[in-house]
């Protein structure tokens, strides 16, 4: 599902040209010295960040005027678990000054960065709102464990005289608690479903920002960075008077970034455009069964998750590592997981319908 900030700034995206591909064609913020941050869970194997005002451009060059302040607001929901940060260097050591904002007042930079991925109660503590749903638990807590005393002496009752019954009784109310523990483990799994999105929601609605007043380039380009994923780090070209300070690119960023084939791209997985039903690498009737009906989405679909299923299947096959079983553990292991990764963004990317069922809301950006 579209979150209301997305949806407003989609129509930004969709007319701002695609720049910042490179530090001859930097991207630039709009009239306010604004950038909109969002997160594209599709465009790596972990996904990278897009800004609204530099088009489709992953991981884009910014260009920044020295001695100007900007804000780089991380309202939308899509930036869940991904914390801005701005260093000298890539790998976010020789961190610049900047300022973190929640709903225009400044806060800490751990109570920033908790807060994109606290637990809800501790999330509303961090945010300052307030929580009737909580203190009404509180009451509903203590009502219930009053009735829950006199609940339990019933039930003793109730005991007695199922043993006097030959304990024809006591298997039926066996069977009750079963289906009753049952329905409370249920209701627990959707109550924390519920909580995972207000986490998200909140997010959003609190208004999350940092502000970087731009300093001396130094001795050379500056950087932005996400505070918990490692090789998330993009180019700031500093400009005075409208040109750069530093026109080589330094220093080096330390890693190439990933591009997802034009297959993985309509698939939204990453790593299995060559693990197609044409490459052979496993049997073409293998993983997913079809019986002739199937729309062409449908078709699609299951083309994407045979793909996937083939890189898990191959990647799989390791020799037995005699010395270390962590060493084959890890090797069976790590297909496994990003096939489960795959499984989840096709979900998204194809049928977000789908995933809307299984997660509540899909707190992931869908296009």
């Amino acid at each position: 599902m579209w979150t209301a900030t997305l949806l407003a700034l989609l129509c930004t995206s969709l007319v701002s040209a695609d720049t910042g591909s490179s530090s001859s064609d930097p991207c630039f913020a709009d009239g306010s010295n604004t950038f909109h941050v969002w997160f594209d869970p599709y465009s790596s194997e972990t996904g990278y960040f897009k800004f609204m005002e530099c088009g489709d451009t992953v991981m884009p060059v910014l260009a920044l005027e020295k001695g100007v302040t900007y804000t780089f607001d991380q309202n939308d929901a899509s930036n869940w678990y991904h914390p801005l940060g701005f260093a000298r260097d890539p790998e976010g050591d020789d961190e610049l000054d900047h300022t973190y904002r929640r709903d225009g007042a400044s806060i800490t930079e751990d109570q920033y960065e908790y807060a994109f991925s606290l637990e809800r109660e501790e999330r509303l503590d961090a945010s300052g709102a307030e929580s009737a749903d909580e203190d009404e638990g509180e009451d509903e807590d203590e009502d219930d464990d009053d009735e829950g005393g006199d609940e339990a002496d019933d039930e003793a009752e109730g005991e007695d005289e199922a043993e006097d019954e030959d304990g024809e009784g006591a298997d039926e109310a066996e069977d009750e608690d079963g289906e009753g523990a049952d329905e409370a483990e249920d209701e627990a799994e959707d109550e924390a479903d519920d909580e995972d999105e207000s986490d998200r929601r909140l997010q959003a609605a609190v208004g999350f920002a940092i502000e970087l007043a731009v300093p001396d380039a130094g001795d050379g380009d500056l950087f932005y960075f996400c505070d918990i994923h490692n090789r998330m780090a993009g180019r700031i070209k500093v400009y005075d008077g409208g040109v750069p300070v530093h026109a080589p690119d330094s220093p080096p960023l330390g890693f190439d970034y990933e591009t997802p084939s034009d297959y993985d791209a309509s698939c939204g997985t990453y790593g299995v455009g060559d693990y197609t039903r044409a490459s052979g690498l496993c049997a073409s009737d293998a993983f997913v069964c079809t019986e002739g009906d199937e729309t062409a989405a449908q078709a699609a679909f299951g083309e994407c998750m045979y793909a996937l299923d083939c890189h898990m299947n191959y990647n799989m096959r390791s020799t037995l590592a005699d010395a270390d079983p962590v060493a084959t553990f890890i090797h069976q292991m790590i297909p496994h997981h990003q096939n489960a990764v795959n499984m989840a963004k096709l979900l998204m990317k194809q049928a977000p319908e789908a995933a809307d069922l299984i997660d509540g809301t899909c707190s992931l950006t869908t296009h």
